[in-house]
């Protein structure tokens, strides 16, 4: 395509495939985490820390998430 790329660090450290993406909403979006897409144009939230990979999974507890590892 001839185009430059620049690439950037995001600070995240843990990524969680989301298994019920229909239930999404914007609301889920915090400071603590970023909703991406991955290759395949799955959702996957990067979360910065343990700490908030857990709040989120007690704040919202209808979304499933799961680790590839």
């Amino acid at each position: 395509y001839n185009v430059d790329v620049v690439m950037e660090p995001v600070g995240r450290k843990i990524a969680r495939w989301i298994e019920n993406e229909d239930q999404i909403t914007d609301k889920m979006n915090t400071s603590r985490s970023i909703l991406v897409k991955d290759r395949y144009d799955d959702l996957v939230f990067l979360f910065e820390n343990e700490f908030a990979t857990r709040w989120f999974e007690e704040k919202f507890p209808e979304i499933k998430l799961y680790s590839l590892l």
